[in-house]
């Protein structure tokens, strides 16, 4: 229990934990995680998104996504997943997602599409 506390009072401080790309100013934030980084920051900075990308799920960075997050206009998930659990484990920790981007046919997601999806 001690290691798990010191752990989680290590992720409120280190910057490390949290991934943060794209354009840094934008009130339009696309927040992912694992193999998708490359994709999103890539989008993030062609569209005029930020990025967000927790390096690890448990414990969840919470303070840190949240402040990335502060004034945030919309909130776009992006994962591989059917079911998004990404997107409740978000929802578990108070952040509202405006958009979603799930892709589930096992193949990664492609600046093109991604693009193509935030366009609309």
């Amino acid at each position: 229990q001690r290691k798990w506390e010191a752990l989680k009072e290590e992720l409120l401080y280190d910057q490390k934990w949290v991934k943060v790309g794209g354009d840094l100013n934008s009130d339009r934030v696309i927040v992912t995680w694992g193999e998708n980084w490359g994709a999103c920051k890539e989008v993030g900075e062609l569209l005029g998104y930020k990025v967000v990308k927790p390096s690890l799920l448990l414990p969840f960075p919470e303070q840190r996504v949240k402040e990335e997050l502060e004034g945030a206009k919309e909130v776009v998930v992006v994962e591989l997943s059917i079911g998004g659990q990404f997107e409740k484990l978000l929802k578990l920790h108070g952040i509202e997602v405006s958009k979603r981007f799930r892709k589930y046919d096992a193949r990664p997601i492609f600046v093109e599409e991604l693009t193509q999806f935030l366009r609309g």
